[in-house]
């Protein structure tokens, strides 16, 4: 029997919660901070009876919540409830403000800030856990890689032993988590993506053995220290992963498919050796761009089927048919007979993966790079200067940089590109976007690489010219004949028409 302060803890934080629904507001973080504030201890409590998967790493948490959300709605049975904190509201608060919202029996699927998680694991005692990968993110607030990884790894132990893990291989920090546990489920890119190129790529995050601390030898990479890897001195390497993917281009869509190839045992209590298992190879759509989605579909897919091994091709092809990017990742809004992109980055990777997809792209008509460093952000932005930007090649097309710390972003643009690239500032985010828009041709994107407080504030100045909702909703349907994770918007060049993109606040 719950005691009558969390009784009243909870009810506080219901009748917050739909207070500020009623005002239009997301309450995706009051409620369950004032619940908590009220009782600490609510969080180990409203978790007890429900099935937590939670979801943490540095780079894609965000998508790889909503896909893995998406597809156990469609393979669970049906009656189940799934909740999750769509809006990205990754902290304690955020965590408590969906768990008020669930009751016994439910999945609740929890985006998990690295540092929050370390903390909160021991109460929430997930039956699973999906981990992304482990970069350098916000050196202010968690220091070096090391850290990360240590609150990662500290928060899956405290899970217990019983808690499934689902880890990405190609990382070896994220890969050594899984020495510490039994039911570990191991996913990867397919040797095709692991290419040598990558071999004199960014290696400041990762080069060393999380065991010995020796230096690695890769055969290949994917994204900066990710890849086919060993340790010359000691037995440490890349697991072998029981799910590999790899992409298949495809005329008819953006993003093309995602080939995995994975395993399924019927009836098998714990791991077997790969040799004993039914190889399968599968072909899913794959409805976002960039490699690096690839790997965060695969990880929800794997995570799903770790939980839902009964789950059938045609429901995780129905699942990913309906995914669309979330908040600020790879969306797109139309703009008359243009389009505009907005791509998140926020650590030295996520830069370079954007400039990269950047540069790859057949409709790029010029970029943007919005940089602020407020608290959210990251104060220091030295991190600017650790992305390997060198290594892409840009096609000729017009660079601005806008933001609080415009000017630094302009500088490291100038040493990346060289001096031949004019790179265009302007304080007034708007004013630089409405320019680059008039100079973009029919049919051309303009992409808009802001971090995170650049990019809520260049969501909020953007919306009477793009006409999308303000407030972001991440259950509205994309709309009819819609590019695969693409947003009608509503500009034209005479300005917005309707309302039908989202905005909110995910981190």
């Amino acid at each position: 029997m719950t005691s009558l302060r969390y009784q009243l803890a909870c009810l506080a934080g219901r009748m917050i919660y739909h207070l500020l629904r009623l005002s239009g507001r997301q309450a995706s973080t009051l409620p369950g901070r004032v619940t908590l504030l009220l009782d600490p201890g609510a969080l180990a409590l409203s978790a007890q009876g429900r099935q937590i998967l939670c979801v943490t790493g540095t780079n894609g948490k965000t998508t790889s919540t909503s896909v893995l959300a998406r597809l156990l709605e469609t393979g669970l049975p049906k009656g189940s409830r799934v909740l999750t904190n769509a809006f990205g509201a990754n902290l304690t608060s955020g965590m408590m403000t969906v768990l008020l919202q669930s009751k016994k029996g439910d999945y609740v699927v929890l985006e998990a800030d690295e540092a929050a998680f370390a903390k909160a694991a021991a109460s929430l005692k997930p039956q699973l856990i999906l981990v992304t990968n482990i970069f350098r993110d916000q050196l202010d607030r968690y220091g070096e890689l090391d850290t990360v990884y240590k609150l990662i790894l500290n928060g899956c132990l405290e899970a217990g032993q019983t808690c499934r893990l689902v880890l990405g291989a190609d990382d070896p920090h994220v890969a050594a988590i899984g020495s510490n546990s039994v039911h570990a489920t191991y996913f990867g890119a397919q040797d095709s993506e692991c290419a040598p190129r990558h071999q004199s790529g960014n290696m400041t995050d990762a080069a060393h053995c999380p065991v010995c601390g020796s230096l690695l030898t890769y055969q290949g990479r994917s994204i900066s220290h990710m890849g086919i890897y060993r340790c010359p001195a000691c037995d440490f390497s890349r697991p072998e992963p029981e799910y590999l993917f790899r992409r298949q281009a495809s005329a008819a869509a953006s993003a093309g498919s995602l080939e995995l190839t994975y395993c399924r045992v019927a009836g098998a209590q714990g791991p077997l050796p790969l040799m004993y298992r039914q190889q399968l190879t599968q072909r899913l759509p794959l409805r976002l761009e960039g490699l690096y989605n690839a790997y965060n579909i695969s990880g929800a897919v794997a995570a799903a089927l770790t939980l839902i091994p009964e789950m059938t091709l045609s429901q995780v092809q129905g699942a990913l048919q309906q995914v669309r990017p979330s908040f600020g990742r790879l969306e797109r809004i139309r703009y008359g007979d243009k389009s505009v992109c907005f791509i998140l980055v926020k650590n030295p990777t996520g830069m370079e993966q954007g400039l990269r997809l950047v540069s790859e792209a057949q409709d790029a008509g010029g970029v943007i790079f919005f940089l602020n460093n407020h608290v959210n952000d990251g104060v220091d932005i030295s991190w600017i200067w650790d992305a390997p930007l060198e290594q892409v090649k840009l096609p000729a097309m017009p660079v601005g940089a806008s933001g609080q710390r415009r000017a630094d972003m302009a500088l490291r643009l100038h040493y990346a590109l060289g001096s031949g690239v004019k790179i265009e500032q302007n304080e007034d985010m708007l004013a630089l976007v409405r320019q680059f828009l008039e100079q973009c041709r029919p049919g051309q994107c303009l992409y808009l690489l802001p971090n995170y407080t650049a990019m809520l504030q260049l969501r909020q100045e953007l919306a009477p010219l793009l006409g999308y909702q303000r407030r972001w909703d991440p259950k509205q349907p994309a709309p009819a004949g819609a590019d695969p994770g693409s947003v009608t918007g509503a500009g034209t060049a005479a300005g917005p028409q309707t309302e039908e993109a989202e905005y909110g606040n995910a981190k």
